[in-house]
């Protein structure tokens, strides 16, 4: 017996029906029904999908027995990896946005509970206090340094200094860099004991894109209910040059030290640990340079996944740009010149590139092109547009490798754009609209693996369109919008 299996029984008696019924009225299998609910039978996801429109039960009933059959599927360690994937596309904007627009109120007071030479202790006993004194650290350090300089790992709690950090930076400080240890999970299995670590990159790709200053993060790992392989400071820590905040486990309570000497010490050994470390983004940056080093990892690795929320910029304009003059801008032609690298990738049967049709219409009825490419080129002229879109249309026909998300899947990704090169290699691209072009680059093999499995079962799983489908699909939205064949 399994979860998935109970749940079903469950549904089957409060649905007031039953076996013999459900078959008789789905035409499902009666054998395979009953070897289902007792758990002796893993059918197929269109199986259990035509099970589920059968019985009474509402909509969140619906999803927590869909979600039970793909746990059950593929295990809890895989499940929670895809999910870990999906929330860190789907909500990449909001909590990009958010780090912008920190909402906490709270009046800081900070009080010294004792003496300590040339500085005080204060203990944060509650969460409010703890959120206190981590905006309390962040702004100590940029009132009182020339050089902002700020330590600190992850943890829940830690968007507030990043939003204090960029709230700081608005001021217009400018010599300001966060160094952020990060321990990873690492499990048996190929996307086991990763979920964690998803989790703590939701913060901490947007906080790349949007922080202007030096941000570096490196880590260790450490096995799930084991010991870490190098060691840590303390649970959780943030440490400037005059302020150590020491958190616990779940962060929801610490020890505030206002001590040089003390900053001085934990800033050493934090110096110590990183030695055995690994940097997480081997770079990091915006605009022309960003541009640069993505031509420069395009012309040397391997690319095997592309996954973005526009059809690819690039091929778009690669067989335009000799019959048409475009504003001769670096980071668009960096990006063309990689572009130009890949593109025997793209064609290799290896190669597959999941995309959404944002941008497209925008594009073929007023000619700016999707995402942030439309702020670098002029407006690509009317007459040109339809060939453009055929051209794209035919490739996708000839490669076979292109599958366009579905309309419930488009929303995850509008704002990404994400590469794998062979053999362990994430590119991490920035396309919002009206900012620059961004990107990291992430060389860890976990991340890898996890990424890929995720972009694999968008396929299986029949969330986008077939490669044939798909083209034929393109085809018809152009139509639709230009109201002519395209």
């Amino acid at each position: 017996m399994s979860e998935f299996s109970d749940t079903c029984r469950t549904l089957i008696e409060r649905s007031n029906t039953n076996v013999y019924q459900i078959a008789k009225a789905s035409g499902l299998d009666r054998t395979t029904l009953q070897k289902m609910i007792q758990g002796k039978r893993l059918p197929s996801r269109d199986f259990v999908d035509t099970f589920i429109s059968y019985l009474y039960i509402n909509q969140s009933e619906k999803e927590e027995l869909q979600r039970l059959f793909l746990i059950e599927k593929v295990g809890k360690d895989v499940f929670l990896c895809r999910q870990g994937v999906e929330h860190l596309l789907r909500d990449f904007a909001d909590v990009k946005i958010s780090l912008h627009a920190g909402t906490w109120q709270r009046k800081i007071r900070i009080a010294p509970e004792g003496n300590a030479p040339n500085g005080f202790v204060s203990r944060a006993l509650m969460k409010a206090d703890v959120i206190d004194a981590i905006r309390y650290v962040v702004i100590g350090a940029f009132e009182t340094s020339e050089s902002v300089e700020i330590y600190m790992d992850m943890f829940e709690q830690a968007v507030c200094a990043m939003q204090q950090i960029i709230r700081e930076l608005q001021a217009g400080r400018e010599d300001v860099s966060v160094h952020q240890y990060l321990k990873l999970e690492r499990g048996p299995e190929v996307c086991g004991g990763t979920e964690g670590n998803l989790k703590a990159l939701e913060y901490i790709f947007p906080f790349a894109f949007v922080f202007s200053g030096n941000y570096d993060v490196f880590y260790s790992y450490v096995r799930p209910g084991g010991a870490e392989e190098d060691f840590t400071l303390w649970p959780h820590y943030i440490v400037t040059d005059r302020h150590v905040l020491l958190l616990s486990e779940d962060a929801s309570a610490g020890l505030l030290i206002e001590n040089r000497a003390a900053a001085s010490g934990f800033i050493s050994e934090i110096k110590e640990m990183r030695k055995r470390c690994k940097p997480f983004f081997s770079y990091a940056g915006t605009a022309g340079e960003a541009l640069r080093h993505y031509a420069s990892v395009a012309a040397s690795a391997r690319l095997v996944w592309s996954f973005e929320g526009s059809p690819c910029v690039a091929e778009l304009l690669m067989d335009f740009l000799k019959t048409e003059e475009f504003r001769e801008e670096e980071i668009v032609q960096s990006y063309l010149g990689a572009y130009e690298h890949i593109r025997k990738d793209v064609s290799c049967g290896e190669y597959r590139r999941i995309s959404g049709f944002d941008g497209m219409e925008d594009f073929l009825k007023k000619g700016g092109l999707p995402g942030v490419f439309g702020q670098y080129t002029g407006i690509i002229p009317e007459y040109l547009r339809p060939d453009m879109a055929r051209k794209y249309r035919q490739n996708m026909e000839a490669r076979r490798n292109e599958y366009l998300l579905r309309p419930e899947t488009e929303h995850l990704a509008r704002d990404l754009n994400i590469e794998l090169y062979e053999p362990d290699k994430i590119m991490i691209c920035s396309m919002q609209k009206d900012d620059p072009f961004g990107c990291l680059y992430v060389e860890e093999p976990g991340m890898y693996r996890v990424f890929a499995d995720y972009f694999e079962t968008l396929i299986e799983e029949g969330r986008v369109y077939g490669a044939e489908e798909s083209s034929e699909v393109f085809r018809r939205k152009c139509e639709e919008i230009l109201g002519v064949p395209a």
